[in-house]
């Protein structure tokens, strides 16, 4: 994807802005940090670090699975769900749980998720090659589509339904535009790959062959964005992007957000919050910089202007 370079701009550097709408809210940025870990021992710590710098620069915050909390009532794992929310008052905490758990669950446990950490989005991550192959799996998804639609009507919020790095097809775009979902996550193939991942956990001969042969499954994030636009909901991205001029490529297709993981876990694991911060940093500035370039002053000026090329 080539941007188009404008030589002459119209408009000062100081002038590009950053600020968008993303589900009805007027945000500082149109990025969030995907869910990664819930499950890490350093998973709180990490957590907490990444979520104090989205509320400093107004990223939204992607939790890692609140699969836990469906099987853990201390009072510990809400404790530490407090702290994340006290370092990050004034951002979109984005709550988390697995398509296959949905299935099972009533509205009023999904409602206690979304309480604990005081969000008003759920974001719904269904990862069917994952489960298949993860030893421990629950590869149970019939009754999903449904399962989306009672949530949805059942509570006041915003539903995001997010794959989990293979990607979205034109068949399932279709499928979730009668599913009433806010918006899609399309987290296509080029970014982690959880496929691979559980083959280099498990133990199991089968399961590491069935991983190889599918270490390359999916469709890629920016087929994945063409297949889901025009279906009545927000389209975020994500998958593979590594930078700003990503992230800038992304919303020049459609996207309305821009998410990032591996980039930021890297960042804060081998820079602390120093490194993350001057991560964020560069980040917003490559955007900018593609903007600029592209003589657009606002996000929402580039939305689709692959459409009118």
């Amino acid at each position: 994807i080539t941007l188009p370079h404008s030589a002459l701009p119209e408009i000062d550097f100081s002038e590009v802005s950053l600020e968008t709408n993303i589900l009805g809210q007027t945000l500082k940025t149109p990025f969030f940090i995907s869910a990664m870990t819930a499950g890490h021992e350093r998973g709180i710590e990490l957590n907490k670090t990444i979520a104090k710098v989205c509320n400093r620069f107004g990223w939204m915050f992607g939790l890692g699975s609140q699969r836990r909390q469906l099987f853990d009532n201390s009072k510990s794992i809400y404790d530490e769900l407090s702290e994340i929310r006290n370092l990050a008052p004034d951002i979109n905490i984005l709550s988390n749980i697995g398509l296959s758990q949905l299935i099972t669950l009533d509205v009023e446990k999904i409602k206690s998720l979304l309480d604990s950490i005081n969000s008003k989005i759920l974001v719904i991550h269904t990862n069917p090659l994952q489960e298949a192959i993860q030893p421990e799996g629950t590869p149970n998804f019939k009754g999903g589509l449904k399962a989306v639609e009672r949530v949805k009507r059942g509570l006041d919020i915003k539903v995001v339904l997010k794959e989990t790095g293979c990607g979205i097809s034109k068949n399932t775009a279709n499928q979730l535009s009668c599913a009433g979902v806010d918006a899609v996550d399309v987290s296509g193939l080029g970014g982690t790959h959880w496929g691979r991942i559980e083959g280099m956990r498990s133990n199991d001969s089968s399961a590491i062959r069935t991983s190889e042969t599918f270490k390359n499954w999916g469709i890629s994030t920016t087929e994945s964005i063409r297949n889901t636009l025009g279906h009545g909901y927000e389209v975020w991205a994500s998958g593979g992007v590594r930078s700003g001029l990503d992230a800038l490529k992304s919303i020049y297709l459609g996207a309305s957000a821009v998410g990032f993981a591996k980039p930021a876990m890297a960042s804060v694991l081998n820079g602390g919050e120093e490194g993350l911060v001057t991560w964020f940093k560069t980040i917003e500035r490559e955007f900018k910089v593609g903007m600029f370039c592209m003589g657009k002053k606002g996000v929402n000026e580039i939305g689709g202007l692959i459409e009118k090329a």
